[in-house]
């Protein structure tokens, strides 16, 4: 879905809270969706591998019929051989159906599905010498998003040098942001 201003026809937001009246919503088409991933796939994205999935969280505003479209996906599959689908939607609906798979609010993947359905992505898009270093990766991009209490600190500093390493140890993965993030505590 998208929002057109009126009359010009630009696609935008209303993030700015001017009257709806200023502005018309439609759905995109699937040959839309199509063309501008194909722009993407020329540009920004040649020569990368896509996984493409659909969220498993059912979106209501726009009705149940609504939630469960995704035809531009299986069209940008079929056109680009470096585009896969990855079935998390489904993973959720069918293979998890019950609602104990769900949070409390029923929408929402409970934790032990969110961790099946990791588990299934993982398998399926990573290779075994990444999957094996996942677990390093996961741990210096969490340590690197929590602020230090006490920056200042031999502790911390050695804490810093000790996730440098790890960095230094995974090479072809690009972890440039967190490198930058544990230097300037050194």
């Amino acid at each position: 879905w998208v929002s057109t201003r009126c009359p010009l026809g630009e696609l935008g937001a209303n993030c700015h809270r001017q009257p709806a009246a200023l502005f018309r919503r439609r759905r995109l088409t699937v040959e839309e969706i199509v063309a501008r991933y194909d722009d993407l796939q020329a540009g920004p994205l040649a020569g990368k591998q896509v996984i493409l999935t659909v969220s498993p969280i059912r979106h209501l505003g726009d009705g149940l019929p609504d939630n469960f479209l995704s035809k531009a996906t299986d069209e940008i599959c079929r056109r680009h051989a470096d585009s896969t689908y990855f079935p998390a939607y489904e993973i959720l609906t069918d293979d998890l159906r019950d609602y104990r798979f769900y949070a409390d609010d029923l929408v929402h993947p409970s934790q032990q599905a969110q961790q099946y359905i990791w588990e299934l992505f993982t398998a399926a898009t990573l290779t075994e010498e990444a999957r094996r270093k996942l677990p390093q990766v996961e741990a210096v991009t969490t340590a690197a998003g929590h602020r230090p209490l006490h920056p200042e600190s031999d502790e911390y500093r050695r804490f810093c040098r000790k996730q440098l390493e790890i960095i230094e140890s995974l090479p072809e993965i690009d972890l440039s942001r967190e490198k930058e993030f544990f230097n300037q505590f050194l």
